[in-house]
């Protein structure tokens, strides 16, 4: 069952719901950001991403998308030759 708030005037629920969905889409990126850096950088997505559901950065977007995200990145890598960039 779905929890229900109300946040005042006609028009704030949908106000509201912009706002969640603009964190849930950061939280995503942040997560997308995080894995393509520790794969360009030589780690394996997968492990890091083990890590993140255990420390600080575990969300509950991080549990519901995180296995495509990390097989989008690894079937990019597969697919390109070029996918590593240099850091230093």
């Amino acid at each position: 069952m779905r929890a229900h708030f109300h946040v005042g005037a006609i028009g704030n629920g949908n106000r509201a719901k912009l706002a969640i969905n603009l964190i849930l889409s950061l939280n995503r990126a942040a997560l997308t950001e995080g894995l393509v850096f520790a794969n360009a950088v030589g780690l394996d997505p997968t492990d890091i991403l083990e890590l993140a559901k255990k420390c600080s950065a575990a969300s509950v977007a991080l549990a519901a998308k995180c296995a495509s995200i990390v097989d989008a990145i690894l079937r990019q890598r597969a697919a390109s030759p070029s996918w590593r960039r240099t850091f230093r």
